[in-house]
């Protein structure tokens, strides 16, 4: 499976693409908690017949940006991404990027690489022990990292189609901008959750959305397993079958507007996905679902997903405006100030979300597009999914915040939390 992950701040103005992770489940979350971290301990040092010898050496990496990628000259699917790291490292001068091609354990010839790294300029090197490609948590050459000025992994495991996209973003990049991007973005996270706190009151006796996050102890598996899950309500006006209860979803952290949001721990979420081009899934959808989160913000978290709904059938034309992303990120940006948004908004160009949610069951034409919508419990599970808007959805809601065990729980903790503070 392959992920968008975008920044929104960086599709405003000189716009940047969406990077394109790949992987899923627990691996991808493992790789995600790595990246604008430190590399791990000893990975360098993993590497012998090394081509240059001291090309990756501490002195040599200092303040440069690193592309990394793993491959095996006996595996087709490697040797094919060969000519777009010659044409990358075209692009830009060895001061600034390094490319490091890490062949398997098996199949090396030090004398082919040797070679290859003359004529390209791209440093070679050997896993001799897979212990490298441990480390980094490698599934399937060959696979891309991307390692920042500061010497922290930025992207883990990129797709191909973004591997050029990354590398170009990381040598824009300053070394001062890089090794203070994690200082900045906990700054940032900082003024979004004061931003939150001091929103409009719910309750008239106790602001609810100003109580910090209360730890609780979250519900295991077996809690949701038998919780009395209703058979929710055949949505009419959708297009796509009952949502099936193996459907997990996990929502992104990073990329959000106008803030960050708070903790989904203990939360349920609707997603609802929409298009400015298509008036069907916005003009009365984004207020309804801004009244949605004022008024069940306690125990719930909306988001508007931005999608192009896949359509083979747009001209080329037509198609290059509903995935320009300079142009839809200035149009969030705009509505998240000019509205106050209550909820949050991002974009995934790449369908990612809806095909996951939606398991992509149709497709059709921009006047065709409902807006369509999901109700996640908190554990991340799909319990409903159809028309947003419809009272379907409303009564998937209600029946959701009403029946999901992470949501009682956190509640629970936070009534004690509010008891305390009253004594």
């Amino acid at each position: 499976m392959r992920i968008w992950i975008a920044s929104l701040a960086m599709c405003v103005g000189l716009a940047s693409a969406q990077i394109e992770r790949e992987g899923d489940g627990t691996r991808r979350t493992e790789l995600q908690a790595m990246e604008r971290h430190a590399l791990p301990e000893g990975l360098w040092e993993s590497l012998s017949s090394i081509t240059p010898e001291d090309a990756i050496s501490d002195e040599a990496r200092a303040g440069k940006a690193i592309l990394v990628v793993t491959w095996a000259r006996w595996y087709p699917q490697s040797t094919k991404i060969m000519p777009m790291l010659d044409e990358i490292r075209a692009a830009h001068d060895d001061k600034e990027l390094l490319i490091v091609a890490v062949h398997h354990q098996r199949g090396f010839d030090a004398g082919d690489s040797a070679s290859r790294a003359e004529k390209s300029g791209i440093i070679t090197a050997h896993d001799a022990d897979g212990k490298f490609r441990e480390l980094l948590k490698v599934d399937q050459d060959p696979d891309f990292y991307l390692i920042d000025r500061a010497g922290n992994l930025r992207y883990a495991d990129v797709s191909n189609a973004s591997v050029k996209d990354a590398a170009d973003e990381l040598v824009a990049e300053s070394r001062e901008d890089a090794e203070s991007l994690n200082d900045r973005l906990a700054e940032a996270a900082e003024r979004a959750e004061s931003a939150r706190l001091a929103t409009d009151t719910i309750n008239e006796d106790v602001d609810l959305r100003e109580i910090p996050d209360v730890s609780f102890t979250a519900p295991d598996a077996k809690a949701y397993e038998d919780a009395h899950w209703p058979r929710f309500p055949r949505d009419e006006n959708s297009r796509v079958e009952e949502a099936d209860p193996r459907i997990e979803v996990r929502v992104p952290e990073q990329g959000w507007l106008p803030t960050q949001p708070p903790r989904a721990a203990g939360r349920a979420v609707v997603l609802y996905f929409w298009h400015p081009d298509v008036p069907a899934t916005h003009e009365r959808i984004i207020p309804l679902m801004d009244r949605l989160q004022r008024a069940k913000g306690r125990d719930l978290l909306v988001f508007g997903v931005l999608s192009t709904f896949n359509d083979p059938s747009r001209s080329s034309e037509t198609n290059s405006r509903f995935s320009d992303p300079a142009r839809l990120g200035q149009i969030i940006l705009n509505m998240a100030v000019q509205r106050d948004l209550k909820h949050w908004m991002t974009m995934d160009l790449a369908n990612g979300l809806l095909s996951l949610v939606r398991g992509d069951q149709f497709s059709s034409s921009s006047d065709g597009i409902q807006p369509f919508a999901a109700v996640l419990s908190s554990d991340g599970v799909v319990r409903w999914r159809g028309v947003a808007g419809t009272p379907a959805f409303k009564s998937a809601v209600e029946t959701v915040l009403l029946v999901d065990p992470g949501v009682k729980a956190r509640r629970e903790a936070e009534d004690e939390y509010i008891r305390t503070r009253a004594k």
